[in-house]
């Protein structure tokens, strides 16, 4: 499995010119500008299960690496382009791509965040979001329109990777021993393992990636794996970069090789939209 990742100022959402909501209202506080902000937490919400959000540019461009975080979506959105505004009159849109549907994870309370590859597309003036007959009103947490496509081919190795929930409580004993649990947070998922790199610019690509998320500071989008349809929107928890020789005697064998330790914890998506239990 590939490892596809992105830089912190990558979204291209981030430098529209102009966005706009058509098919519905926006609710108060709750508008279109939070699908990049960066705070999944902080969603768009609709007031209908039918929505569109119009981003435009000045001069055309093509966001390779599209993914949608934290939605309350049972149905396929679509990613659309074009070089007019009025998506829903005639001709319409000339790039036309539906994302999966998301998925709902019991395990976290969220749904799985979709993502495509428009890389072989060609770049328009705007793009769209376009959400149609959802069960609930339409609430989306961020878009991701990546700039480049970014991968890693040697991929995160699973035997050695870690997955986990992780999320805090507060617990609270009575004078009868009696002993109470409160979540305060929503799990988030953790994952941590270790790549394989077997040439200098492989490994120079690693640390400049590292670099530029300021270890913890900063915060982007990955895909551990590219064969599965779900983007993570992540904070890096610890980067350890470990230089091994070739093998003596071996140099035209064995190229030098680089064991790096990456670990990723999902940013925070707030209360899930959906209640599991109603």
């Amino acid at each position: 499995m590939s490892f596809r990742y992105s830089y912190p100022l990558d979204n291209l959402l981030r430098t529209a010119s102009s966005i706009s909501v058509t098919l519905a209202n926006a609710l108060a506080d709750y508008g279109a500008e939070n699908l990049s902000i960066g705070d999944p937490s902080q969603p768009f919400k609709a007031d209908a299960g039918t929505a569109r959000v119009i981003w435009g540019w000045d001069a055309p461009v093509l966001p390779e690496f599209v993914a949608l975080l934290n939605s309350n979506l049972d149905v396929a959105a679509r990613w659309q382009g074009s070089n007019d505004i009025d998506f829903d009159g005639s001709p319409g849109p000339d790039i036309d791509v539906a994302f999966g549907v998301p998925v709902y994870n019991a395990q976290t309370g969220f749904f799985t965040s979709p993502w495509l590859d428009m890389s072989a597309y060609t770049a328009r003036s705007y793009w769209s979001l376009l959400v149609t007959a959802n069960t609930l009103d339409v609430i989306v947490g961020e878009v991701w329109a990546g700039a480049e496509t970014r991968e890693f081919a040697r991929h995160l190795l699973l035997e050695s990777a870690e997955y986990r929930l992780e999320g805090r409580e507060v617990r609270h004993y009575t004078g009868y021993d009696v002993d109470l649990g409160y979540d305060v947070t929503t799990e988030r998922e953790v994952l941590a393992g270790v790549f394989q790199l077997e040439t200098t610019a492989e490994l120079a690509a690693m640390k400049a990636w590292a670099q530029a998320m300021r270890r913890a500071v900063r915060k982007c989008v990955v895909v551990p794996d590219v064969d599965v349809d779900d983007a993570w929107h992540v904070r890096l928890t610890e980067a350890e970069f470990v230089v091994r020789p070739a093998v003596p005697g071996a140099a035209a064998l064995a190229p030098v090789q680089s064991s790096v330790t990456l670990g990723f914890r999902q940013t925070s998506r707030g209360m899930p939209w959906v209640d599991p239990d109603a």
